[in-house]
Formats: C-alpha cells, sequence, structure tokens
C-alpha cells in the first residue's frame, strides 16, 4: 500500500454471523442473515466516519474472487454447500462493503494482517478468535466479536482508526 490507509480486516462466520445454527431451520436462518445485515450495516458506518477500507479474513472468501472496482463477485469455481446463503451472504457483504474491499484472505488471516501491517496503516480485526500475540504492533488492534458487533466496540474501533484515545482502560 502507498500511503496510510485505515483497514478492516474481517472475519464472517461466528464473528458478525452467527453461522453456527445455519440451515437448522428456517426462523433462524432468517434471523442469522438479518443479524448480519444489521452487523454489515454497522461496519458500513465505521467505514464512512474513518475513510477504512475492509480485508476479508475469512474462509468466505473462497467463494469470492474480486471484481472491478473494489468490489467482490461469487468464485466461479465455489463448490458451495448452499448456494441460496452463499449467494445472500454475497449480495449482502456486496451491498454494504462493495467499493471498499482491498483484498481477500489468501488461507491463513495471521500472514494476512501481517502483509497488511506496513508500519503506517492502521488496523482493527474483527474475528471470533484473537490471534493479536501473533501480530504484535501498537497500529493492530483485535476486537473480539461473536455473533455480533456492539456499540462499545464500534466507538472503541472508531476512536482507533481515528488516532484518538478511547478513554477506556485495556482489559
Amino acid at each position: 500500500m502507498d500511503k496510510k490507509q485505515n483497514v478492516l480486516a474481517l472475519d464472517l462466520d461466528d464473528c458478525i454471523y452467527d453461522s453456527s445454527t445455519l440451515a437448522s431451520d428456517i426462523k433462524s436462518d432468517y434471523w442469522n442473515i438479518k443479524g448480519l445485515e444489521i452487523n454489515l450495516w454497522k461496519l458500513s458506518e465505521l467505514i464512512r466516519t474513518t475513510d477504512a477500507k475492509v480485508f476479508i479474513t475469512s474462509s468466505w472468501a473462497l467463494e469470492w474472487e474480486m471484481a472491478p472496482q473494489n468490489q467482490i463477485r461469487l468464485n466461479k469455481e465455489s463448490n458451495s454447500w448452499d448456494l441460496f446463503y452463499v449467494t445472500q451472504v454475497t449480495g449482502l457483504v456486496q451491498q454494504y462493503l462493495g467499493g471498499h474491499i482491498i483484498g481477500l484472505s489468501e488461507g491463513d488471516r495471521i500472514q494476512d494482517v501481517k502483509k497488511l501491517d506496513d508500519g503506517t496503516n492502521r488496523i482493527v480485526c474483527f474475528d471470533d478468535w484473537n490471534y493479536a500475540k501473533d501480530v504484535e504492533n501498537a497500529n493492530v488492534k483485535f476486537f473480539l466479536t461473536l455473533g455480533s458487533i456492539t456499540k462499545n466496540i464500534l466507538w472503541d474501533a472508531q476512536k482507533f482508526l481515528n488516532g484518538t484515545p478511547t478513554g477506556r482502560k485495556e482489559q
């Protein structure tokens, strides 16, 4: 990357998309998709207020390929187990994050974040597991998210990306 950027390193499954009950029944599938949409809307607001870009660290990256103008589309070679849900999720990600996506994981999120970390970028990682010890850097902040992005997480992420103190003690 040529200049400093704010980057969201984003996992989906069990992070902002509670897929643990996926395909268990129609009602829970509906609410899982709605929960994802709410989280994506929250992220779109974070992007708007911090001029952030998105790097998808999720295994969902295997289902997608980059398209022109920082967009994504279904990978022609996708071996999706359920094309209906993959198409729905792809549409929502594209709707809320399209135009801001700068890359897709190559399969190792720790290496992905290390490549993004050029010493000037501020990187916020939303994930359901904390690999902060593997990428120790003052420009990288991890937020453990287990299906929902809370107001506190968004507030702290925004303050970090904007370079302003959060006023909260680290936990």
